[in-house]
């Protein structure tokens, strides 16, 4: 906004949308080979995991799937797919062209849910190269999960606290891009636990206490600016 109204920048004030961190810690009765077993995956088994209510076309779920499907067969073997969300028709739609690649095996539609923790829990990095966000929860929560995230070059959100190699990987939005973070993961499995600890830290700033600690800050200086005024007038 204070590209397009530079007049305006500072009078500004951004308060993201909090997300509820705790909820979104796995608490140590959480058994995720049992979760992982009812849900057809091998424990040993590395998981991205897919998270939308709908729009899997934006969201960019044609672009995992065709990554996926251009993994090498000894990287592909050892990887699951894991897709939360989505309408019934979208789900067969792309239940479909898993199909037409040849990894429907390694592909799990979970369709929607009411609490999505427990699949991040199940998952060991989020993916999600939407064309575009105008603020990602789903990208929040896998992150307060513990999990590295793939996304998108200048998905708005993910460009505020996903540093690549550090917490995940900010790749571009191309089939080529997808596979590539992929790969590293696959590649590097032992990094992924500190990476997805660097994840859960950096979205601390997105927590509810936080949130409220920035509106009281904000009502208070607007509280301030007002007194001010009073006396002036």
């Amino acid at each position: 906004m204070a590209n397009v109204y530079p007049f305006l920048a500072n009078r500004i004030v951004t308060l993201p949308n909090p997300v509820d961190v705790a909820h979104f810690v796995a608490g140590a009765d959480f058994d995720r080979a049992a979760y992982r077993s009812a849900l057809g995956i091998a424990d040993s088994d590395t998981v991205f995991i897919f998270v939308a209510l709908g729009d899997f076309a934006r969201k960019g779920l044609g672009l995992v799937l065709e990554a996926f499907a251009k993994l090498v067969p000894q990287l592909q073997n050892n990887a699951q797919l894991l897709v939360v969300g989505g309408r019934p028709n979208e789900s067969v739609h792309f239940l479909k062209r898993a199909v037409r690649l040849n990894i429907v095996n390694r592909i799990r539609f979970a369709g929607l849910q009411n609490d999505i923790a427990p699949f991040l829990w199940a998952s060991n990095l989020l993916v999600m190269p939407s064309s575009y966000e105008i603020f990602s929860l789903a990208m929040l929560q896998g992150a307060a999960a513990g999990l590295p995230l793939i996304v998108s070059e200048g998905m708005y959100g993910a460009d505020e606290f996903v540093v690549n190699g550090l917490n995940g990987w900010v790749v571009p939005r191309t089939v080529e891009g997808v596979q590539s973070a992929m790969e590293a993961a696959l590649l590097d499995t032992e990094a992924l636990e500190n990476m997805g600890a660097e994840s859960r830290k950096s979205v601390q700033k997105y927590s509810k206490e936080v949130f409220v600690q920035r509106w009281r800050a904000l009502y208070a200086e607007l509280l301030m600016i007002d007194s001010d005024l009073r006396v002036d007038g």
